[in-house]
């Protein structure tokens, strides 16, 4: 069985015979048998490169598509996984800056309590309000990488809610340790007498008190200053930190993802302390 070549070297040598009647540009070669076998050796050939080739394109074309749909699908999963975690920890700074708000506006609620047992309710606010320790240095921050998943998802609210909550409560702790460092500076250059309750009072000359005045009233006024604020921000992270969970249940899609629920213990301790301040 002869090849396409030797067809085609036949074909060259007819061409070149000076004496062959019959030409290769005309219609008696084509449809003469060595034509026909040579068409249809060179259409075989061009069809089956054109298939192969096109063949090959959309196999090509078909794996290129899954592989960037899989990376697609792969990097969906990894950044909502990346989200979840991310709003997870915006979760826990909340709840943090919530329960420990919970516990200074507790601690203060005692010290005024303790006043009124002792019959020192009627005393200036400074007097009653003593200082308090453990109260951090350096609270909770949110970033913007956290509040971008917020913002990115119309939640503008939210993520500015989250923001001015975080610096309440850092200029409430400064607040404090202020405060706290100060009382303790003069009540270092004040004598007490600890009485059976054990509750200390200080007796001032007129010169001592003249010499002090200015240190109390700026005492009192801070500490006013923290008793105003202290339900106020209180109550504003509790309701924040409430609507952290239905609104990352939304964005995320995960009707898993932690809410918050405050008992009514935490209004009624809000609602106690103004009591007590009033008086």
């Amino acid at each position: 069985m002869k090849s396409l070549q030797d067809y085609l070297l036949g074909a060259l040598s007819d061409f070149l015979k000076p004496h062959e009647p019959i030409s290769i540009f005309s219609l008696n070669y084509w449809t003469s048998e060595n034509g026909i076998t040579v068409a249809a050796t060179l259409l075989a050939a061009v069809l089956g490169a054109v298939f192969g080739t096109l063949g090959t394109a959309i196999i090509s074309y078909w794996l290129a598509i899954r592989t960037a749909s899989e990376e697609l699908r792969r990097d969906k999963v990894e950044r909502i996984e990346k989200d979840k975690a991310i709003a997870l920890e915006m979760f826990v700074k909340a709840m943090t800056i919530t329960n420990q708000l919970y516990s200074l506006l507790g601690l203060v609620v005692t010290m005024l309590q303790t006043a009124e047992k002792n019959g020192a309710g009627s005393l200036d606010l400074w007097q009653k309000v003593l200082p308090m320790a453990g109260v951090t240095n350096n609270p909770d921050r949110f970033t913007a990488e956290e509040a971008a998943i917020l913002i990115g998802s119309n939640e503008h609210s939210v993520a500015s809610d989250l923001f001015l909550l975080a610096e309440k409560y850092s200029s409430l702790t400064d607040s404090i340790n202020r405060y706290s460092e100060r009382r303790l500076r003069l009540t270092d250059l004040l004598s007490a007498d600890i009485g059976v309750a054990g509750v200390g009072s200080t007796r001032l000359s007129k010169e001592q008190y003249l010499r002090y005045q200015g240190q109390m009233y700026e005492l009192n006024d801070m500490a006013a200053q923290i008793c105003e604020a202290l339900p106020e921000d209180f109550e504003f992270s509790k309701d924040i930190t409430e609507k952290i969970g239905p609104t990352f249940k939304k964005i995320l899609g995960d009707d898993g993802f932690p809410t918050a629920e405050f008992p009514a213990a935490a209004d009624e301790r809000c609602a106690e302390f103004r009591k007590l301040l009033l008086r």
